[in-house]
């Protein structure tokens, strides 16, 4: 397992900086009147360049998703691993987030293939996600004293998930003449539904109701 997080890890890393230098040097659509000239077709062969870039890591990242997201299947050791599973997903959110975003500026309006596949697997990404938080009681029971990293990550990781499906739909809108249907890819409202209930308050109740039960044994 330790290994295998180590190698995805890598990846993410590989995968943050191109996103980085994609975001950093932005090229969008030309004109009609940018593409005469000698200096249009450079540009247009950057724009080529950049196109090849991005769907290079929109693969990648759909590659690291189909990999890291059956792990969260696995009867882990220790809240540990749970809490590296979940920066692994957090990650990945921050950098298609961030991607998903620079389009929405840059006014794209057309999705390709490995933009599709990457949304497919980031869906199912996300509704394994939300099952695993998810319980009957429509609560996520963690322990801020024994995982009080994953009680942190959790609403960061929630959060960013919500930014990512806010520029998601702002895409599908983009590209609603082009027929793509990005919006489908937005998980279902059902797996939202749940708050974060803080256990070590429930265990110091039970503490506090045994010792005040305690108490009259004790006078008498």
């Amino acid at each position: 397992f330790v290994a295998l997080v180590k190698l995805i890890g890598t990846a993410m890393d590989e995968c943050e900086w191109a996103a980085t230098q994609l975001r950093s040097d932005p090229i969008g659509e030309t004109t009609g009147s940018e593409r005469a000239g000698r200096r249009g077709q450079r540009l247009e062969l950057a724009l080529q360049a950049r196109r090849a870039q991005e769907q290079l890591l929109f693969s990648k990242l759909d590659e690291l998703v189909r990999v890291f997201r059956p792990l969260a299947g696995v009867r882990l050791p220790s809240h540990k691993c749970a809490e590296v599973w979940f920066k692994l997903a957090l990650r990945h959110y921050k950098v298609l987030g961030g991607q998903l975003k620079a389009a929405v500026a840059s006014k794209t309006r057309r999705a390709t293939a490995q933009l599709k596949a990457l949304l497919g697997s980031t869906k199912q990404l996300t509704e394994t996600l939300y099952a695993l938080l998810h319980h009957e009681s429509g609560s996520v029971a963690l322990d801020s004293n024994k995982n009080s990293k994953e009680a942190r990550l959790v609403p960061n990781l929630v959060f960013q998930i919500e930014q990512y499906d806010v520029y998601l739909l702002k895409l599908a809108k983009l590209m609603r003449d082009d027929g793509s249907g990005l919006s489908s890819f937005v998980a279902k409202s059902l797996y939202r539904d749940f708050h974060i209930r803080d256990m070590s308050k429930k265990k110091n109740k039970k503490r506090d109701r045994a010792d005040g039960e305690a108490e009259p044994t004790a006078a008498a």
